[in-house]
């Protein structure tokens, strides 16, 4: 299997990505056989200030938990039990974006 390319949407992104978000989650754009990690990212308010202020990753990451983010591994797990995926995959794939 050929590894998932991730692709990461911010409000910031326009209506141009979000019009392209279908394309690419239904393989219309980099192929049927090519998995796709989408990541919607909102930047609240407190996030915001958080990187104008440099504060860590690790700081900003608790604070887009506060404000309502749910985690690539929260969502895989989530995804595992409606049977989308398996949890070794979910692991393999949540395991590479906390070492990136």
């Amino acid at each position: 299997m050929k590894p998932a390319v991730r692709v990461t949407v911010t409000g910031a992104a326009g209506q141009i990505s979000y019009g392209l978000l279908f394309r690419i989650a239904s393989g219309a754009m980099l192929g049927e056989d090519q998995p796709v990690i989408l990541q919607m990212l909102e930047i609240t308010p407190g996030v915001k200030d958080m990187i104008l202020r440099g504060d860590s990753a690790f700081n900003i990451n608790r604070q887009a938990i506060k404000d309502g983010m749910v985690s690539l591994e929260q969502d895989g797990i989530m995804k595992a039990l409606q049977g989308a995926t398996t949890l070794e995959e979910v692991y393999r794939v949540s395991k590479t974006q906390n070492e990136d």
